[in-house]
């Protein structure tokens, strides 16, 4: 073999052992990518369930203080464990854990026995967020609400009238856990008849009640009769008029 045929055979061998070399770390930087891509959407993954699960525990919380409120259903948290369980949060399942707790336990409000405080948690199974991270991973979401106001959550608001708050028949409304006020200086500003039953936490009116045909009013913290008016809650609500057309 010549020596040109020589050193043409070294420098060819040197240039595949270049383009292999190449190719490895081609190869090596590829799986690095595809690693971090997949540890990216894991990572995306487990934001996105950690926004929809406080989405359900607002919905959840929301649900039970109206309820609450209202005083129906009974068993106002119920309806939090509903909304949980139709965002895919079923307590029980899955490892998944939704509470209620009146008074909440922690924040803010912890012993207000007017709040309502809905926790969400739920482990989540990451396989390459491992790499970096080895403990468990658990979402959790907090909401809490509150009932807040004016003093009352149903005001008439009528300073005259008779039957300002009237109803009749065998209708039943229950606010237990809500205080009604009538602002009307009527004898009768409250009007039941007919076996009507209104059950509320405390009846505020500036006049008077009336009861016909065994109606009844069952105020757990009493009634109070010529009770000094409430303050219309949109007085100060400016009055939009719609434009000439």
């Amino acid at each position: 073999m010549s020596r040109s045929h020589l050193i043409r055979s070294l420098f060819c061998l040197r240039d595949e052992g270049r383009r292999g070399a190449v190719a490895i770390q081609v190869a090596l930087m590829l799986i690095a990518i595809i690693g971090f891509a997949s540890l990216g959407t894991e990572i995306v993954l487990l934001l996105s369930t950690s926004r929809h699960m406080q989405s359900a525990a607002d919905a959840g919380v929301l649900a039970a203080v109206s309820a609450r409120t209202r005083g129906f259903p009974a068993d106002y948290k119920s309806e939090a464990f509903a909304q949980a369980a139709a965002a895919g949060f079923v307590n029980g399942v899955d490892g998944t854990s939704v509470v209620v707790n009146s008074p909440p336990l922690t924040g803010n409000y912890a012993g207000a026995s007017n709040a309502v405080e809905v926790l969400i948690a739920q482990p989540r199974t990451l396989a390459l967020v491992k790499v970096v991270y080895s403990g468990p991973f658990v979402v959790h979401a907090r909401a809490v609400a509150h009932t807040t106001g004016f003093g009352a959550c149903a005001l008439a608001l009528d300073a005259a009238a008779g039957g300002a708050l009237a109803m009749n028949g065998t209708t039943t409304a229950n606010l237990i856990n809500c205080d009604i006020a009538v602002n009307s200086s009527s004898s009768t500003a409250v009007s039941l008849l007919g076996g009507a039953i209104l059950n509320t936490g405390h009846l505020d009116v500036v006049g008077g009640y009336a009861l016909t045909g065994g109606s009844q009013i069952n105020a757990t913290n009493g009634i109070t009769t010529a009770a000094p008016q409430l303050p219309t809650p949109m007085a100060a609500t400016p009055c939009r008029r719609p434009a000439p057309a």
